[in-house]
């Protein structure tokens, strides 16, 4: 009798507990909240600040900017979903990350003695990292978001090299922001004649674009859990699928900035030398010398940022210094390898984020050349 009474004081007293906790905020409720999407509301705005406004800040970033692509990654609840999967409801918008508080970002001027007045926290990552990477994505932009004024570099606008305004541009996007082009004054006016693209959306002969080649060591696994090339590859639409298995990934963006000619000597989309010419574009660039490539820290790109409204997101960037010339045939050709992999979405031109400012900018690049291997490992 006496244990019935024991127990029915510590049930009554458990009971008071949660009817106190369900009309004021518990503190285990308050810490627990902090990492839930929905948290229920503070007792003041400076409180919320003072726990969790750091961390809050920082993964919402993340999910906005990674929110409504293809593989969106939910950091509040910690899975993700990839695929066919139903993405979740957008929440509200995250708020800006402010220049003045942000690291290197890109697009970075690549010219031979120009210094950015911002120092990385890290070195970038090798020329020769990607091997270990698994390639996530890859688009093109309107024009070279970088710029580089050397010869046979781009670093001119669309009137300087001769095209004609309004741009082309794709029919869903019709004010896209075009960054800086390559010159045409050694282009022949027969490899400039106009090319009808069957695949690419929205490109033209004669027009610059740079591609980007997204690696990362979070993207998903498919066809290379053995290191094969078996399977299909990792790859999504969007850059979402590069956060697919890992909160804070390691990043690598190639960049290589190309013109497009129509080179009629390679005969149709189908034909051995568009084929020769091709060589796989879709998972791997045209390998510069190591003296013309070069990396550094930077940043995500786009023009949702620009220099007042920073991108959360560090990227160890390889960039080509020199433009390539690429068939309007290849070029359709890998528009229809794209489409193939599930990218239809990139096979538009997507915009050119502006130049970043020399204070936003990484102090130096570096060669991509491979760095020595430290003594310790030799």
């Amino acid at each position: 009798m006496a244990m019935m009474k024991r127990l029915v004081v510590v049930v009554s007293a458990a009971a008071a507990l949660s009817q106190d906790c369900r009309q004021e905020a518990c503190p285990l409720e308050v810490e627990d909240a902090s990492l839930m999407q929905d948290a229920p509301a503070r007792s003041s705005a400076e409180e919320a600040d003072r726990i969790d406004g750091p961390w809050r800040k920082q993964w919402q970033w993340k999910q906005g900017w990674w929110h409504g692509r293809r593989g969106y990654y939910s950091y509040h609840s910690g899975g993700s979903t990839t695929g066919t999967t139903t993405e979740p409801a957008p929440g509200p918008p995250p708020p800006p990350l402010f220049c003045e508080d942000a690291e290197p970002q890109s697009p970075r001027d690549l010219t031979p003695g120009f210094v950015g007045g911002l120092e990385p926290r890290v070195r970038p990552l090798d020329g020769d990292a990607t091997p270990r990477f698994i390639q996530a994505n890859l688009h093109f932009h309107l024009g070279a978001e970088h710029r580089s004024n050397i010869t046979n570099g781009y670093f001119q606008s669309a009137e300087d090299v001769g095209l004609s305004t309004p741009l082309v541009r794709p029919q869903s996007s019709p004010d896209i922001r075009e960054g800086y082009f390559c010159g045409l004054d050694d282009v022949s006016s027969d490899d400039r004649d106009y090319y009808p693209f069957t695949h690419c959306k929205g490109v033209s002969v004669n027009y610059t674009y740079e591609f980007h080649w997204v690696y990362s060591t979070g993207a998903p696994l498919i066809g290379l859990r053995d290191e094969g090339d078996e399977g299909q590859l990792g790859i999504t639409d969007g850059l979402g699928g590069a956060l697919a298995r890992t909160n804070n990934p390691k990043i690598i963006v190639r960049g290589q900035v190309c013109r497009i000619i129509y080179n009629k000597s390679l005969g149709s989309l189908d034909s051995a030398l568009v084929d020769a010419d091709y060589d796989n574009f879709l998972q791997k660039w045209r390998q510069p010398p190591e003296t013309r490539g070069v990396r550094y820290i930077g940043s995500t790109t786009g023009t949702s940022f620009n220099n007042s409204v920073c991108s959360p997101l560090e990227v160890n960037w390889h960039v080509d210094t020199e433009c390539c010339t690429l068939s309007a045939q290849t070029f359709d050709r890998l528009c229809f390898e794209m489409k193939s992999q599930g990218l239809v979405k990139d096979v538009a031109p997507k915009p050119s984020r502006e130049l970043v400012s020399r204070n936003l900018s990484a102090v130096v690049t570096y060669p991509l050349a491979v760095s020595p291997v430290p003594e310790i490992l030799q």
